[in-house]
């Protein structure tokens, strides 16, 4: 110590280590502490330091000055993980699926451990770890006959970017999915009805993992869908609109084994949508009530350094948890257009209710835009 005498040097030293231990939560033994509690030590001079310490007295008598702050810190790089799966803690990630909605506040509370350099444990909230994926675009694949080969799939901009559907067969019912991740055939078997099957050798749905927390096993997805139009007048001027998809998400596709902290099992996911529609002379009214995808059935799992030893071996935990989210978004969106000039002026306007598919505020927006047609 600093000064000089043991009198002064045993209590902030047997304080120290009461300070280690209770924050190692006991996982370090007697022999490590202390060789935290040197290894952490400055044997550097200060500058209110006797003149005549060298800086030799620290090094030949003891490890130098404790210094608490650094005795009960990290000491290099954080990590995490399980088996195939560490990463430094300052690079994992998890996104969750949009559809997923606020199930991974269920797991906020538990502790994942990391461990520094001196492989001492620290524990970290999942909850600073995760987040839940905004409510985007679908990522259900919902397939539109009038989309032209080699144009991006409408539907499929959530799950992976840059897919193109090249037709094929009879009438073009058959279009295959291509990506830069992974495969797929979409058929429609009868008009407003259609089956998709696709895998990938990353990612699940819209959601992001990134170090501990990956996707690197792919995912599959199959998907049924139906749209139906309905007209309500003669003259064609009002219609009612309606489609739902119903799809089986997957784990494991392409891609190889994953070691990664989150997984999920199989998932059912729903989406659905109404709509009344009024065209004449230009102009263009258009109601819908519609819930974005959601997953209606099953079960995520988490694994996670416990940061506690069993024979000096690290431990690990399982938690199981629903995916179903604990409410449902609904969005009512109006929009009119109409010719302005050479072009078609446009008012839009949406209230949704427990956006995210999470108890909450109201989200309220509206919008005026105009666009050139030629």
């Amino acid at each position: 110590m600093r000064d000089r005498g043991t009198s002064f040097a045993a209590p902030v030293v047997s304080a120290t280590l009461a300070l280690m231990k209770d924050r190692f939560r006991g996982q370090l033994g007697n022999v490590e502490l202390v060789k935290r509690l040197m290894a952490t030590a400055d044997d550097g001079l200060h500058e209110d330091d006797d003149p005549s310490h060298d800086g030799i007295t620290s090094v030949e008598y003891g490890a130098g000055v404790v210094d608490p702050e650094a005795a009960l810190s990290p000491v290099g790089v954080l990590s995490t993980g399980i088996a195939g799966g560490t990463a430094s803690l300052g690079a994992t990630r998890l996104r969750t699926p949009a559809a997923y909605g606020d199930a991974a506040a269920r797991i906020a509370h538990v502790e994942i451990a990391a461990f520094d350099a001196g492989n001492a444990p620290f524990w970290i909230p999942a909850g600073r770890l995760m987040e839940a994926g905004p409510t985007g675009a679908d990522p259900i694949p919902r397939f539109g006959d009038d989309i032209p080969a080699g144009a991006g799939c409408a539907g499929l901009a959530a799950i992976v970017p840059r897919w193109h559907c090249p037709p094929f067969g009879e009438d073009g019912n058959a279009r295959l999915l291509l990506g830069d991740k992974g495969a797929g055939l979409r058929v429609r078997s009868s008009p407003g009805l259609s089956f998709a099957a696709l895998t990938r050798t990353r990612g699940r749905l819209d959601g992001e993992g990134r170090g501990a927390f990956s996707f690197d096993a792919g995912s599959s997805l199959l998907a049924v869908g139906a749209e139906r139009r309905l007209a309500l007048d003669d003259r064609g001027r009002w219609s009612l609109g309606a489609a739902a998809s119903l799809a089986l998400d997957l784990p494991r596709g392409l891609g190889t084994g994953s070691g990664s902290m989150f997984d999920a099992g199989p998932t059912l996911i729903s989406s659905w949508s109404l709509s009344l529609e009024h065209g004449e002379g230009g102009r263009r009214g258009r109601i819908a009530v519609e819930q974005p995808a959601r997953v209606e059935a099953g079960t995520g799992h988490l694994r996670f350094p416990s940061g506690r030893r069993l024979d000096g071996r690290r431990t690990f935990e399982h938690v199981a948890f629903s995916l179903r989210p604990t409410s449902r978004t609904v969005t009512t969106r109006w929009s009119y257009s109409r010719p302005v000039g050479p072009g078609d002026g446009i008012f839009s306007a949406f209230h949704s209710r427990n956006p995210g598919h999470a108890r909450g505020s109201d989200d309220i927006g509206a919008g005026v835009a105009w666009r050139v047609v030629w």
